[in-house]
């Protein structure tokens, strides 16, 4: 399953890219009113005063660099194109070295009735239950666990995400077509757990496996100080269960635990002030 993977943000680019072709070709004469092309790129070190688990494949200090451009344009009738790729490479784990399609997604948007409707049809990222340090209603995106363990940083999720907003508050749905496995360090990375977790292994409850498709929706409003969300989704758990069994609870072991990733249907309702 690491290779299925490991092979998304290419078949994902590729999808991109000749749609965004098609879409030109079709409108040859279409104006551009803006544009925009922005980014990061960061070098980075790290450095452990403590031999690791793993002596023999884990090293003391480590080098990398990030980059992460993006593009944005949007025609005259306002709507838009975004592009977010990421790419990191890392000297010490081979599997933290990965790359990715954060944002790829189109924007429409018009008036309904009272209030108006958007669309973003691609790879996005959505933020639920921002001001909770676990982020449990936070749902619909994979956890990039590469990048940190804390579950800040997120993978892209195709999807097509529908928002209604209006004076009542804010509705949201979306469909979700694919599942993005977690994809843990391997025995060269330092902030991993004692055991090996084999990705490549991945276990789904649904026969359809990572094709299963999620639904989720949302309703979302401010009442004075009080913001209240009302969130259900079903589909896969982006958090996987991990099963360890000797030998490959053994750090040093040649063996590794698979991730098993149940169904569920989960609702919310927090209230935040």
């Amino acid at each position: 399953m690491r290779g299925s993977a490991a092979r998304y943000p290419v078949a994902l680019t590729a999808i991109w890219l000749a749609a965004l072709i098609v879409v030109v070709e079709a409108h040859a004469e279409i104006e551009f009113a803006a544009w925009e092309l922005s980014g990061r790129v960061s070098l980075e070190g790290r450095y452990f005063p403590k031999t690791g688990i793993d002596p023999s494949h884990q090293s003391s200090h480590m080098t990398g660099i990030v980059v992460e451009p993006k593009l944005y344009v949007e025609n005259v009738e306002g709507r838009s194109a975004t592009l977010v790729p990421f790419f990191r490479y890392d000297s010490a784990d081979s599997v933290r070295t990965h790359w990715d399609l954060r944002e790829a997604y189109a924007l429409l948007y018009g008036k309904l009735g009272e209030g108006e409707w958007e669309v973003r049809l691609g790879a996005d990222r959505v933020f639920w239950g921002v001001a909770e340090s676990q982020h449990l209603v936070d749902i619909i995106n994979q956890i990039d666990f590469l990048e940190h363990p804390n579950g800040e940083v997120k993978l892209g999720q195709p999807m097509v995400h529908v928002t209604w907003a209006s004076d009542w508050g804010t509705l949201e749905f979306f469909g979700l077509p694919y599942h993005r496995p977690r994809i843990y360090p391997g025995r060269g990375g330092r902030l991993r757990f004692a055991g090996l977790v084999d990705s490549d292994r991945v276990e789904y409850e649904s026969g359809a496996e990572e094709w299963h498709p999620d639904f989720a929706a949302r309703y979302s409003h401010s009442f004075g100080p009080l913001d209240i969300g009302l969130s259900v989704f079903d589909g896969t758990s982006r958090e996987a269960t991990l099963v360890c069994a000797p030998p490959a609870c053994d750090p040093r072991g040649s063996s590794a635990a698979p991730p098993c990733l149940h169904s569920v249907l989960r609702a919310n309702s927090p209230v935040w002030a």
